[in-house]
């Protein structure tokens, strides 16, 4: 195990100082302003939550990167690595009192143990919204349109999204004779098909994987089986309650039972089908286009299998009133019918947000929709409801240059120095008045010297100083206090 300086911050983690901590602080202030003015209150929820919270619905992608721990009484509880499943925990214990829908707003750091050498951060500061209790394709307009207006609130140029919809292919591959685990899988891992035959390959072994899987665990491990499934695991389940794991009953002993349940449930998935169904998410994952083009393809792939498209017409409506509402031509859109996100709880629309960046985009925020999500977290039905998040670190290293290095405008700041030893009570006074301007006014009280007071200015972003004595006041002339490039 590799030796760490303890002295240093955590792989991962950042130390923050200005100007940097204040140009994070504005970027949550005024995205904060912008979605309080479209009515989404604040919510504040624990940096710690119980850990079986995450594992019920998060995906195997986020799960097993969470920071666990357990308490002195032996509760395993993570450091939240998102805040949607926080935040429908805090829905659901007050669902009662709110009428619907609840818009909701977040900022805080999340924490994800992640490879640090690729650059990527272990804790990092997300801020974003979700909608609870509103099922309509207007409310997933009104997500993608707040998602890509709050980046032009911080003059941030041309945003990119890019949506697609998690239960596209599910939906699709109802047209076939599959088992509702299989249809998710597929769904689940449309990645692996844009990597052309050897990603086909990796998700036919996944298939065949999930076909072995014990049947009593299948249940435990997917929450988005179907009704069948489902209905299936619970006979099972109360079987074993009533007459135990150690004993067979009549003729057949637990594992011979165990056995014709799992052949029962690889009967649902015909193999020609599973191969038709292969093969449609192959064609379909690497679709991904301006709006018309995606689309157009993926009602011609539907065709070519004889199923219905309706569910590309949802996703047509969508974008449609989206783009309607978005601020048109300086947002670049396109449709990805092969898109999918890490978090597991996504049902419908889903969608990233990407910047240009020195080369590349740079992917800072995303979102979708999960309907399913209340019920799986302890609520007593199924409530519609969608969201999304920045990555604020993301967003300030996107900032125009100029705002990033100067978020506070040097001239607004002031060192105030009192002439002699005897000054400071005149020299308070002053700066006081200054602060009561809305100014940031400084005491110089170390008496420093005029190139002592220079060299602190340019490191302060400090644009004025000003010499107080009991009876005159005085701007103390240099070429510039400043930085380069400040006002």
């Amino acid at each position: 195990m590799p030796t760490r300086d303890p002295s240093s911050p955590v792989s991962g983690t950042l130390d923050l100082h200005e100007p940097g901590l204040a140009a994070l602080r504005q970027v949550e202030d005024t995205l904060r302003w912008f979605l309080a003015s479209y009515g989404y209150g604040s919510v504040e929820v624990p940096l710690l939550e119980h850990t079986e919270l995450y594992l019920r619905k998060l995906g195997s992608l986020v799960t097993g990167h969470m920071f666990t721990l357990i308490d002195q009484q032996g509760e395993r509880l993570c450091l939240r690595p998102e805040f949607t499943g926080s935040v429908i925990r805090s829905y659901i214990a007050v669902a009662a009192e709110r009428p619907l829908p609840v818009r909701w707003q977040y900022a805080g750091p999340v924490f994800r143990d992640q490879d640090s050498g690729d650059k990527r951060l272990r804790q990092f500061t997300q801020l974003g919204a979700e909608i609870i209790g509103a099922g309509s394709a207007h409310a997933d307009a009104e997500l993608l349109t707040l998602a890509v207006k709050g980046l032009q609130a911080l003059g941030l140029p041309r945003p990119r999204v890019v949506i697609g919809h998690a239960g596209l292919v599910p939906k699709l591959l109802d047209g076939f004779r599959l088992s509702e685990r299989v249809k998710m899988y597929v769904g689940r891992h449309l990645e692996l098909l844009r990597e052309g035959a050897g990603g086909v390959a990796a998700l036919r072994e996944g298939l065949d994987e999930l076909r072995v899987v014990p049947a009593a665990t299948i249940g435990q491990s997917d929450r988005t089986s179907g009704a069948s499934d489902a209905e299936e695991v619970a006979g099972l389940v109360r079987w074993l309650m009533d007459e135990g794991t150690a004993r067979p009953t009549g003729r057949r002993t637990t594992e011979e039972i165990l056995q014709r349940f799992q052949a029962k449930l690889q009967a649902a998935d015909d193999p020609q089908h599973m191969e038709q169904a292969v093969a449609l998410a192959a064609e379909l994952a690497p679709v991904c286009a301006a709006p018309a083009q995606a689309l157009a393809d993926g009602r011609a792939i539907a065709k070519r299998y004889g199923l219905s498209s309706e569910p590309l017409e949802e996703l047509q409506r969508v974008v449609d009133l989206f783009m309607a509402q978005a601020a048109g031509g300086d947002t670049s859109i396109q449709v990805d019918l092969g898109l999918t996100r890490p978090l597991g709880y996504y049902t419908g629309i889903v969608f990233e947000l990407y910047l240009d960046g020195d080369n590349h985009l740079q992917a800072v925020g995303g979102g979708g929709r999960y309907d399913s999500l209340v019920r799986a977290l302890g609520g007593d039905q199924d409530v519609p409801a969608l969201g999304f998040a920045y990555t604020l670190e993301h967003l300030v290293a996107r900032l125009p240059q100029a705002r990033n290095d100067d978020i506070d405008d040097a001239n607004n700041r002031v060192l105030v120095v009192p002439e002699t030893a005897g000054d400071f009570a005149s020299a308070t006074r002053y700066a006081d008045s200054l602060r009561t301007q809305g100014l940031t006014a400084i005491i110089d009280v170390e008496g420093m010297s005029k190139e002592a007071r220079k060299a602190f200015c340019d490191s302060a972003n400090i644009g004025r100083v000003v010499i107080v004595s009991a009876t005159s006041v005085r701007e103390e002339k240099e070429a510039s206090y400043a930085p380069a490039g400040a006002p």
